[in-house]
């Protein structure tokens, strides 16, 4: 019987790192203390994907050994174009190698690329060892032999393949030649010239008539196209010094023996140091099944006994109760069934029926002020209670919310969460409502007595509670949508498009798929050729050539093409994600948008909204401003109403900083941009222009957000120097915002937090980070966080007034949206006078301040005629 070799697959680890990172940057991933995780999850799913679909024998990791390399030395722009490792992905190596040891060994030599590190190793390698090669990088290409194979990974695909017969069919001629096809065309990752003018089709022409290089430059002569011949004869250094770059050496001195790889085969026994990193980093799809946590079993619990629910029944459950607590989720036999369950153990499983026997005593248990009821995501139970007007709940405690006063920063707030987080232990698995009741009440005391100590408790009963029902109600109500004008508007825009294509087609004279990537490379910088006409040299790189993204386009918007495509994108993108998705959420019985309201999303205080997101349908541009169009009242005889804090958080900082001159400003109802304009370009009040009140405009919030000079010298378009001069200049203009804001930061280095005037406290990590990049991010949160803290408690508390003012003046009007720093309600258009003046006392009452703040009041009737 033959022997059976093992089979070796080496990682490009650095290329599968930078995949990951990119792949899940805009998913926003991390963990609990803030530290971004997309990349180590990434990293993680890949691995995963090789154990399983590719089955290996020995799995080994290359990296770059770091420093400079003999490609530099011979060619001082090698890779010149690259940046340096983004912090939000530095942050996240040590994680990402610890993670890459538990599958498999990593190899690094300083000073040397770990092509040339790969390329050793499988030369090295007896050649009855099929060596795979994991990496999307051609430039192993030219490595593939009879036992060295590529497999490329594809983005929701199988690894492709590559070996000598499918090399040929994609390229036409042998593996050997890869360099010197590279050497023509050039890569534009690591910065190989290649000889300008020959592409792929003229490259692989070449090579079947003389194949290397060098034998094509001792037969120039026979190259039959002139302008191809002029190319090669100016681009000849340009050629051979492009085979060096991409030639890999296959020779270098390694400081390890190949029999440490080859006698150290994957094991598929010891997983539980990656399983231990995938369950602290919360990636639980991850964990098999078979996975055994810390877990608390469900047979060692107190017995729970289930009373009924009639009404002697429920009397008997509360007086049992004395004034305790009593826990409550719902589930059970249908989506109307509440359990209730009291500490020791009785409990009932109530149907919500109205009219039945157990009704009124329900109600006396629900709104009994004696009573906590507990619960985890309370807004469903009021979900269920609102379809009964008279059926509502007082004196209740959520620990959903108390866990995200406690860590605004995480994403995970579930009850299994909670658990884990305060016990250390697992939640059993189990969809017994009684169960899960035992688990809130023993939550209640953990999180009841934390939110004592850490003086959140006021924020939780006076803030976040309350506001639950408005949620709910605003939920419940909805918002009514013209689907029709829509339909209509959308058909409009789709013409707006055509136009725009043709015109961009014109301007290119040619016709080609805008959307294609790759065919508007070829447009903008082989034909048009825009970065010439502006001089730039420094254009960003992808692995396909120059990058037509946002920013590059940016660059170049005086040219009408960018221009024109940037609108182009601009109305696609709306169109997606608002006139094609937006009919998509009208509820066919009702026909309104009954989008969702989350309090425990944004680590600010800020509410959220989803399925769909209202609170980011544009207001500035003309497109956004039609979709609000069809946002309108149900009711005829209806209007909607807007009431907006008017530059609240500049107000908040005048405030906290007690700055007398911000304070007059708004006292006396300034134009307070025009007033930092006049002060930072040194101009009358009344000299001041437009761009110079805009900018100063960008300078005042920038400052808020604890702007550096490198991002207002990228907004403003100016240079550093100039950008740290108006900061400069800000702060000797507003004496004491910068005593606050070094006073603030100093606060949140001692403790590590902030907190707002009202007590919202926000964790505050990574200041004294080695890391540039975080340290940077931590600084603006800290700066940020009282001010957009306190302006998120602020619209919370005045929800709370306006709604409860409307009730209890019997008013029929609703809120219905919250968008940022405004509420918008629907009322009757005979009674706008009097809800105008009691929404804008509810809302500038929140806090007693100087300046005050300010609501301006806005009628119309659709959310258009708002703004």
């Amino acid at each position: 019987m033959a022997a059976v070799y093992p089979k070796l697959y080496i990682v490009d680890a650095m290329a599968m790192i930078y995949r990951s990172f990119h792949a899940f940057q805009s998913a926003h991933l991390s963990d609990s203390s803030g530290r971004p995780t997309g990349a180590i999850y990434g990293v993680a799913l890949f691995l995963n994907r090789v154990i399983s679909e590719l089955a290996p024998d020995l799995l080994i990791f290359a990296l770059e050994g770091g420093g400079k390399t003999w490609r530099h030395q011979i060619y001082h722009d090698y890779k010149g174009h690259r940046d340096k490792v983004p912090g939000e992905l530095e942050s996240q190596m040590p994680i990402i190698m610890k993670l890459i040891k538990t599958f498999g060994p990593v190899y690094a030599v300083e000073g040397i690329e770990a092509d040339d590190l790969i390329g050793s190793i499988v030369s090295k390698m007896p050649n009855q060892i099929q060596c795979h090669i994991i990496s999307p990088d051609k430039d192993f290409y030219q490595l593939i032999s009879d036992h060295v194979h590529i497999q490329h990974p594809k983005p929701k695909q199988p690894f492709l393949h590559i070996g000598i017969k499918e090399f040929i069919q994609r390229f036409s001629f042998p593996p050997c030649y890869m360099v010197d096809y590279l050497s023509l065309v050039g890569d534009p990752v690591d910065n190989i010239p290649g000889v300008k003018g020959i592409g792929d089709v003229s490259a692989r022409r070449l090579i079947l008539q003389f194949g290397t290089i060098e034998s094509i430059y001792e037969n120039i002569s026979q190259v039959s196209n002139n302008k191809m011949k002029e190319h090669l004869i100016k681009g000849k250094d340009q050629a051979i010094l492009s085979k060096k770059l991409v030639t890999i050496r296959s020779n270098i001195s390694i400081p390890f023996d190949m029999e440490d790889i080859i006698s150290n085969p994957v094991d598929s026994t010891d997983l539980i140091p990656r399983w231990k990193i995938f369950e602290k980093l919360q990636f639980n799809s991850l964990l098999p099944p078979t996975y055994k946590r810390k877990e608390l079993q469900i047979h060692n619990l107190p017995q729970s006994i289930n009373i009924g629910y009639e009404k002697h029944q429920i009397h008997q459950f509360i007086d049992h109760l004395e004034g305790k607590h009593v826990t409550i989720h719902c589930g059970g036999p249908n989506q109307s069934t509440i359990t209730l369950r009291s500490p020791t153990g009785q409990f009932i499983e109530w149907i919500v029926v109205p009219g039945n026997s157990s009704w009124k005593a329900m109600t006396h248990l629900l709104q009994d002020h004696r009573i906590v009821k507990v619960g985890h995501h309370l807004k469903k139970i009021f979900h269920i209670l609102y379809n009964y007007e008279d059926l509502l709940m007082s004196n209740y405690y959520d620990i959903m919310i108390a866990d995200y006063l406690i860590d605004p920063n995480s994403h995970q707030h579930t009850l299994e969460h909670c658990w884990k987080k305060s016990t250390g232990t697992d939640l059993p698995s189990t969809d017994k409502p009684d169960i899960l009741c035992f688990f809130i009440s023993k939550l209640y005391e953990i999180y009841r007595k934390k939110l004592d100590e850490m003086n959140l408790s006021d924020v939780l009963k006076k803030i976040e509670l309350p506001l639950i029902p408005i949620l709910t109600k605003m939920e419940k109500n909805g918002v009514f949508v013209d689907r029709k004008y829509l339909l209509s508007y959308g058909i409009s825009v789709d013409r707006s498009l055509t136009k725009l294509e043709d015109e961009i087609k014109t301007i290119a004279d040619s016709d080609f798929n805008i959307n294609s990537t790759k065919q508007l490379q070829r447009v903008l910088f082989e034909k048009l050729r825009i970065q010439d006409q502006f001089h730039y040299k420094n254009l960003k790189k992808t692995k396909t050539g120059y990058s037509t993204d946002e920013s590059v386009l940016k660059k170049f918007i005086k040219h009408p093409i960018c221009f024109k495509i940037l609108e182009y994108r601009s109305l696609m993108k709306l169109k997606s994600t608002y006139i094609n998705a937006l009919p998509k959420y009208i509820n066919q019985k009702t026909k309104k948008i009954h989008s969702h309201f989350n309090q425990t999303v944004a680590a600010t205080g800020r509410l959220s909204s989803d399925r769909p997101n209202l609170q980011n349908i544009p207001s500035k541009t003309q497109i956004g401003q039609e979709i609000r169009r069809a946002f309108r009242p149900q009711k005829k005889e209806w209007i909607y109403l807007s009431a907006d804090y008017s530059q609240i958080e500049l107000r908040l900082l005048a405030y906290l900083s007690n700055n007398k001159i911000l304070k007059n400003a708004f006292s006396q109802d300034k134009d307070v941009h025009k007033i930092t304009a006049a002060k930072i370009f040194c101009v009358d009040f009344n000299e001041v222009t437009p761009i110079q009140r805009e900018r100063a405009k960008t300078i005042n919030f920038g400052i808020i957000y604890g702007m550096g000079a490198k991002r207002l010298s990228e907004i403003l378009e100016i240079t550093i120097s100039q950008a740290r001069d108006f900061i400069k200049l800000y702060f000797d203009a507003y004496p004491g915002i910068k005593n606050y804001q070094e006073e603030v930061l100093q606060f949140a280095k001692n403790n590590g937090f902030i907190t707002t005037e009202m007590g919202r406290r926000r964790p505050i990590i990574g200041l004294n980070d080695r890391n540039r990049f975080i340290a940077n991010r931590a600084v603006n949160i800290a700066i940020n966080s009282p001010l957009q803290g306190l302006a998120a408690d602020i619209i919370k508390v005045a929800m709370i007034n306006t709604d409860r003012e409307l009730r209890e003046q019997q008013i029929d009007a609703r809120i219905i949206m919250q968008i940022h720093d405004e509420l918008i309600l629907e009322c009757p258009l005979e009674e706008v006078t009097n809800i105008s003046s009691l929404v804008k006392h509810s809302m500038e009452s929140v806090l007693k301040c100087q300046p005050s703040l300010k609501v301006n009041i806005n009628v119309g009737e659709s959310w258009y005629h708002l703004s």
